[in-house]
């Protein structure tokens, strides 16, 4: 019995998809457990230095939670960004099957990172629930949306990102430079309304700080998020994913054959 074309496509996808798991995860000692390790560090170090200056709550909810839902959602787009650019250069040897295509690699890493966000956040809910600390459940589709959106940005720049790195080696040490600013701008260890109105507008062109600020606005009944926009965090989404479309469209088949 002959296997339908998206029959053929889900088990390719499953293939990349342990393929990377086994990539990214198997040759470490800490294994999966660094998916929690590495947000909780940055949970522990930021808890830290909020207590040194006296403060424990942002708008009635507890630190850890505010830098949870800041640091989530920035590593699930920022380890996205950053394997696009390798995505084709990685798996170029398998795309000599012609069932595997390049947008199956990018697929498999959004399966991947999407599955350990999902995880990742209610374990350490959880452990932050045990070590005492609350919050007032507010809204959750909200922030499940605000999420979901996020997730779309992520993907379509994985695609750009891809395509660039495709095109050009030199140009994926960007990567780099793009992310650390963006690390110290998009609401990780801040909310917007903690900084002077003046510098709202410029802050405001990052769609990464309106995901972070509408999913603790979602999540938190007492969290107030100023002038965000779920409608600006969609445009960018959809722009970023058609972007990223047009230009795989422009050179799939050159990546193929290369």
């Amino acid at each position: 019995m002959s296997r339908t074309p998206f029959q053929i496509q889900r088990a390719v996808v499953h293939a990349l998809f342990m393929r990377e798991m086994k990539t990214r995860f198997g040759s470490m000692r800490m294994g999966y457990a660094w998916v929690l390790l590495e947000p909780l560090m940055h949970i522990g170090v930021m808890t830290a230095m909020f207590s040194l200056r006296g403060s424990s709550q942002v708008m009635g909810v507890d630190t850890p939670y505010i830098i949870m839902t800041g640091i989530g959602p920035f590593l699930f787009f920022s380890k996205l960004f950053s394997l696009g650019f390798g995505a084709i250069e990685g798996n170029r040897s398998l795309f000599v099957y012609r069932q595997v295509r390049p947008i199956n690699t990018f697929v498999a890493r959004f399966i991947m990172e999407l599955m350990l966000f999902v995880i990742g956040i209610p374990l350490i809910t959880a452990i932050l629930w045990f070590c005492g600390y609350q919050f007032p459940l507010g809204n959750i589709l909200e922030a499940i949306l605000a999420w979901v959106l996020l997730f779309i940005f992520s993907f379509g720049l994985s695609l750009v990102a891809g395509c660039i790195g495709y095109r050009s080696r030199d140009l994926t040490s960007i990567a780099g430079v793009i992310q650390r600013p963006l690390y110290f701008i998009s609401g990780i260890f801040f909310s917007l309304s903690m900084l002077p109105e003046s510098v709202w507008p410029y802050l405001l062109w990052n769609p990464i700080l309106h995901a972070i600020e509408l999913g603790r606005e979602g999540l938190f009944e007492t969290y107030s998020a100023p002038m965000v926009s779920m409608n600006y965090l969609a445009f960018c989404a959809l722009a970023s994913v058609t972007i990223g479309l047009m230009l795989y469209r422009l050179d799939w088949r050159n990546m193929v054959a290369s």
